[in-house]
Parts: C-alpha cells; sequence; structure tokens
C-alpha cells in the first residue's frame, strides 16, 4: 500500500511540474511571438531557473567552482539530450550577461529540451 501511494505522489508531482513548464512555456511563447524582446527574455530567465532545477534535481547540484559550461559538459546525459542542454547552457549565457541576446531558443527548442529532461531516467 505504501509503495502505491508513492507511486500515486510522484506522479501527481510530475503532473503538476509538466504543467508548470507547460504554463512558463505558453508565456514565453506568447512574448516571443508579440515581439516583447525584454518580456520574452524575462519569461524565459524563469523557464531556465525551472530547467536548470530539473537539471539539478536528475543529476546533482552543481559544484561551485565549476561553471554551468563545465557542469553540463560533465553530465552524463543520453546522446540525444546533450546537445540540447549545451544549447540550453549557451541561451541561458546569452539571456543572463549579454545586454541584448543575439537570439533566444523558439518555443518548440525548448519544448524539446523540457521533454528530453521530464523522459524517465
Amino acid at each position: 500500500a505504501l509503495t502505491g501511494a508513492a507511486g500515486l505522489a510522484l506522479a501527481a508531482r510530475r503532473r503538476r511540474e509538466r504543467f508548470a513548464f507547460g504554463a512558463a512555456l505558453r508565456r514565453y511563447g506568447s512574448a516571443l511571438k508579440a515581439g516583447r524582446h525584454t518580456a520574452a527574455r524575462s519569461q524565459f530567465l524563469q523557464l531556465a531557473d525551472a530547467v536548470w532545477r530539473e537539471l539539478y534535481k536528475r543529476c546533482g547540484a552543481k559544484p561551485p567552482h565549476r561553471t554551468a559550461r563545465e557542469y553540463a559538459a560533465g553530465l552524463a546525459l543520453p546522446p540525444e539530450a546533450a546537445p540540447l542542454v549545451a544549447d540550453f547552457v549557451r541561451w541561458d549565457e546569452e539571456a543572463r550577461f549579454d545586454e541584448l541576446p543575439r537570439r533566444l531558443p523558439s518555443p518548440q527548442q525548448m519544448a524539446a529540451l523540457i521533454e528530453g529532461l521530464s523522459a524517465p531516467k
């Protein structure tokens, strides 16, 4: 009975996470489509924070002495997820540190990344 309850709790938590990612992704896509670049950047950074939390939860926290690129390069990821995470790190760096980010990812690119991270291990 305990295993069943734990399974139900885990399933409910995953549904909430998928809903939260979906809502954040819709807000980001809406701002990007409307050409509201400042809002899109802000929405992307909120979405990026959630993606980082998911990465840390799945792969362990980033050691303080490593950069985001070093952390991402050292992760044991499936071959299809590794390039998505490398792209994500570049997008995140541009959005956080460039005065005017050259390019933000499309909502489809972010959805592919989120799907790759949300897949069961």
